[in-house]
């Protein structure tokens, strides 16, 4: 957390008689006695203004004085949670919370010194206001479709941190971070446009004008679409009588002439429907139909589908086969839970699917709980346990059929919050279709990590068929920092073991995978709180489940009260600007709680996707109820939970809460610096929704370019005290040790210089003021000598 000072200097000066005291004549040497100060209890700051705001040591005592009367005068200072931030305290939006102990200093001119603390709060303003332009006409090209968002149409607001989220409806539809227009509201008159406060301080402000859309409506043709996924079982590419439907699947539709996508979802008969408009005057009239989240080995018939619509037509009709696998035992799992808290119970669910047109014959599951779960019981009893690995059997498996079965666990009560609980769930027959480029040699990287008493051990294997055919790199990353990089190859069954000290940090090995490889796997391995737990919460900040389909990796903090109804982004992207890099698979998980005084019969949960995001590649995920899954062509998403009957959290607190978990791809190629956001209304019954918290991730190449050990050379240790700190640090050279010309680097965890400065001696003051809160690097010379390095973590 950044702390601003000023460095003015705020002296008091008063001469004779304080209201109600009487003082002494003091000459110089005479005054032993310091002054007598009262601060205020506590004192809540508001930031009503533009921020930042100066205070001044007077705005927190309620009386002062000084043993002499001539002269009075008295220095003031102040301290806030024991860090000294001098004169004056300036309060911006990064200090909103508290409480914080602040501590006033008064010094007389003998140099007798006194103080006294408060208790501090700061607050933003809780009332924003929102105004809206009265009429707004946006034109639309023929052929053109654009997004209205809050921004464009708002008149006004006053929300000084901003903090807060705005979201847009259209004539009464869901409030959703932005709205399509398309042809189809072309000229419609007096359609109603609303702006709303969602989340921070204002909920509830709201403000609406009148929209019009114009252009021709004679370029707009509406065409509807539909058909039916089908399992090929004669495999000849058409519709046989006899042949299932599937249902559940996503068919992606895109409007040839215009280049518009949409994403819906079959029926429980395999049927979908769709809605294009076109511009009857231009060619290209007609649909291109792809299965896109499905293997392209399970299409033989043709993917994308191309269907002309003729001149005239207002639908048409489009059926797409399925064949499956015929050759390859093709198994999907998921595993997922809604939440962990110390000392009480969570549910786990494991889902799985089979792409193969074949019946898989005594199917099962392997589920290795986190060493700080214990299991009570599950839906689908287990048939064996070894350690914390768990065996369930689920028997047959049918072509294209789903199952699910759930877990309870008990979360151990000496976890800590913000420690991360990492489960892993891998479905067999374990079988990859992917046969690999044919220039692979059969090598296959597989990594893994264990605690050791002094130490952590990661162990890197050869588990193929074949040598590598060359070096091949990993990195270890020690918190958010990159620890160190080195090659290696290894031959058929040959491993490497490399050891880094058991601190307290989060280490995490990334390494390279044989070129040419099968499937998705990325070795990973990570170890947190190996001898201690220094920074919780680490784990998810990176990638932790690209793996194959048929295996499954779920990582979630324990948390203490949380609020039920939110949204995470997995990975969680690294600072705060939580970057993360091009072309990663994002995992959304949505969790909700019926938080009234009755059962919730139906939930609905509403999730408009970013632009940057592909919604034909949606794969929705495990979850605690049963659900259907839907689309519409505006980039909306929607899991329907029919009949759920959620109860109430005071009738059963762990029943009332449930979850659902979905894996989607960015564009492709994201330049740097795009921003990904993401949000959720879930809605109870007809009850108003319930607006999730807003995510959000931005793109940057090359996430890890520093390469710095934490450690000192030529036997030079150097201390920084405190560390962490806030605003100000001193950096200590041993005894008797002088720089002559010593030059103070601080890069941070992109390699990014950040600030340096110069200095002499044996001691430097870090000032971290602007610094933002988090973990840096700090880089010693002196004159061209390189002296030490180290970690400073910023709050």
């Amino acid at each position: 957390m950044k702390r601003c000072i000023t460095r003015l200097l705020f002296t008091i000066f008063l001469a004779g008689l304080t209201a109600g005291m009487l003082h002494a004549q003091c000459g110089p040497g005479e005054d032993t006695t310091p002054p007598e100060l009262s601060c205020t209890p506590s004192v809540t700051l508001t930031l009503s203004g533009a921020p930042p705001m100066t205070y001044l040591p007077a705005t927190f005592l309620d009386a002062y004085s000084d043993n002499c009367s001539e002269p009075f005068e008295l220095t003031f200072a102040l301290s806030l949670d024991g860090i000294f931030i001098g004169p004056a305290l300036i309060v911006d939006c990064d200090l909103v919370g508290g409480p914080y102990t602040l501590e006033v200093f008064a010094t007389d001119l003998q140099g007798n010194t006194n103080s006294c603390q408060l208790e501090l709060f700061v607050e933003e303003n809780p009332i924003v206001t929102i105004a809206c332009q009265t009429a707004f006409t946006v034109l639309l090209e023929p052929g053109a479709t654009t997004f209205l968002y809050p921004e464009d149409v708002l008149a006004g607001t006053t929300d000084p941190c901003q903090s807060s989220v705005f979201q847009i409806s259209l004539d009464g539809s869901p409030p959703a971070d932005s709205i399509l227009l398309d042809c189809s509201v072309l000229d419609i008159p007096n359609l109603i446009y609303s702006v709303e406060i969602v989340d921070g301080p204002g909920t509830g402000n709201m403000c609406w004008g009148f929209l019009f859309v114009a252009g021709d409506p004679d370029v707009c043709e509406q065409v509807t679409i539909s058909g039916q996924v089908f399992l090929d079982t004669l495999v000849n590419c058409s519709f046989d009588a006899g042949e299932p439907g599937l249902a559940g699947w996503s068919v992606e539709v895109t409007n040839t002439q215009f280049g518009l996508s949409q994403t819906v979802s079959t029926d429980a008969l395999g049927y979908y429907t769709a809605v294009g408009f076109f511009d009857p005057n231009l060619p290209n009239m007609g649909f291109e139909l792809s299965l896109s989240n499905a293997p392209a080995s399970i299409l033989p018939c043709g993917d994308p589908v191309v269907v002309p619509v003729p001149s005239g037509a207002s639908s048409v009709t489009a059926d797409l086969p399925v064949t499956l696998e015929t050759d390859c035992q093709a198994l999907w799992v998921d595993i997922g839970a809604p939440t962990f808290r110390p000392c009480m119970n969570s549910t786990m669910t494991v889902q799985y699917c089979s792409f193969s047109g074949f019946l898989i014959a005594g199917a099962s599951v392997e589920v290795t709980f986190d060493d700080s779960l214990s299991v009570l019981g599950s839906s689908l009893p287990w048939t064996s346990v070894v350690g914390n690995t768990y065996t369930f059997d689920i028997g047959d498996v049918d072509p294209a059929d789903c199952g699910s079965f759930t877990v309870s666990v008990q979360v151990n009560c000496g976890v800590q919050v913000g420690e991360s609980l990492c489960s892993e769930a891998l479905i067999f027959p374990a079988e990859n279709c992917d046969s690999g480029a044919s220039s692979w040699t059969g090598a296959s990287i597989r990594v893994e990590s264990t605690c050791e008493t002094d130490q952590v051990r990661f162990t890197i294997q050869n588990i193929g068929t074949g040598d590598m055919a060359g070096q091949l790199d990993f990195i270890i990353v020690e918190d958010v920092v990159m620890y160190m990089s080195t090659p290696f190859e290894l031959p058929q069954g040959g491993q490497t073991d490399i050891f880094v000290p058991a601190t307290g940090a989060t280490w995490r090995l990334e390494a390279e995978q044989e070129p040419g490889h099968p499937g998705f796997y990325e070795p990973v391995a990570w170890m947190e709180g190996c001898g201690g737990l220094n920074t919780p919460g680490l784990v998810n900040l990176f990638p932790v489940n690209n793996t194959d389909p048929f295996e499954s990796v779920f990582c979630l903090e324990a948390t203490a009260a949380i609020d039920p109804n939110d949204k995470r982004g997995f990975p969680y992207g690294l600072g705060d600007e939580r970057y993360i890099e091009p072309n990663q698979s994002l995992d959304y998980l949505i969790r909700f709680q019926n938080t009234g005084t009755d059962t919730a019969f139906n939930i609905v949960i509403v999730d408009t996707l970013s632009g940057l995001l592909q919604p034909g590649s949606v794969r929705p995920g495990a979850s605690s109820h049963d659900y259907t899954f839907e689309t519409d062509g505006n980039g909306v998403i929607r899991f329907v939970f029919e009949n759920v009957l959620l109860p109430d959290s005071t009738t059963d607190l762990e029943a009332s809460q449930g979850f659902v978990k979905f894996r989607i791809d960015q564009q492709p190629d994201l330049p740097e610096g795009a921003e990904i956001f993401n949000s959720a209304a879930i809605y109870f019954d007809f009850m108003d929704a319930v607006i999730t918290n807003e995510t959000v991730h931005r793109i940057k190449e090359d996430l890890l370019v520093l390469s710095v050990k934490e450690a000192s050379v030529e036997g030079l240790p150097v201390q920084v005290l405190p560390n962490p700190f806030r605003q100000w640090a001193t950096l200590r050279l041993p005894a008797g040790t002088q720089v002559e010309h010593g030059h103070l680097k601080i890069v941070d965890a992109y390699g990014r210089l950040v600030s340096e400065s110069s200095f002499q001696g044996q001691e430097l003051l870090l000032d971290g003021r602007e610094l933002r809160a988090g973990i840096y690097v700090f880089q010693l010379f002196d004159g061209q000598r390189w002296l030490s390095s180290g970690k400073l973590i910023v709050q």
